[in-house]
This record gives structure tokens, sequence and C-alpha cells, in this order.
């Protein structure tokens, strides 16, 4: 799931920005956020923030801010994704890996495709 998320707000941090909501499944019913299992919202926060800057940079956080809401009587985060003015990677072991938002959903792009992109975007 951890990867997941990830890539999602690479993906909106790379293209206009938006919003990700951790908490709420696809069809928009809430799930909450005790099913990750932490102790206490600072606990969440704080797991975020660090896996964000260990594998996408202190970049991307600059362009991140993140709250938690009452949501149909559930718990949620929300991350709000404001557009990155450098590209953002992802580091998935040795790979890093370049997403961006099409529609509803995040692509990953190809080598050459990222190269263009950035040309086009930064």
């Amino acid at each position: 799931m951890e990867f997941t998320v990830l890539k999602t707000i690479t993906g909106f941090l790379n293209t206009n920005g938006g919003r990700l909501i951790i908490g709420v499944s696809d069809d928009g019913n809430p799930i909450g956020l005790e099913i990750d299992g932490f102790p206490n919202e600072d606990k969440m926060n704080l797991h975020l923030v660090n896996i964000v800057k260990s594998r996408m940079g202190i970049p991307a956080m600059i362009n991140l801010h993140m709250h938690f809401k009452d949501f149909k009587e559930s718990r949620v985060m929300v991350v709000v994704c404001h557009k990155a003015n450098e590209p953002i990677f992802v580091k998935d072991n040795n790979t890093e890996r370049f997403f961006i938002r099409t529609g509803p959903s995040t692509t990953e792009l190809t080598p050459s495709q990222t190269q263009s992109y950035i040309k086009q975007r930064f």
C-alpha cells in the first residue's frame, strides 16, 4: 500500500497537483485509518513524512500538506499535493520511477517518455 500512495503522490506532484485521501476506498466509502495500525495520527503522519523523504526526496516534501479530518463518521488523512517545480521520482529498490496523473489514474512513463515530458513540463 505504501508504494501505491507514493506513486499517486508523485503523479500529482509531476502533473497539476491534487488531493489523495487515505482511508477512503476507490468507490468513495470510508474505511478509516484504524486498519493501518498506527497508535495515533502523529505516528501515521511521521511515517508518511519519513517514507516520502527517503524515497522521493526533500523537494517532494515542500509541496505536500498533510492533515486529518472526519469523513462520514470515519477519520481520514488528506494529502494535498501542489504542482512541483522540478521532476519528482520514486525510489523502488535500485530504480527511480517517474509517474504522472492521467485523468483519474496514475501512469508510469518510460525513460524516453519521461525525458520528453520533463522537457515540456519543467
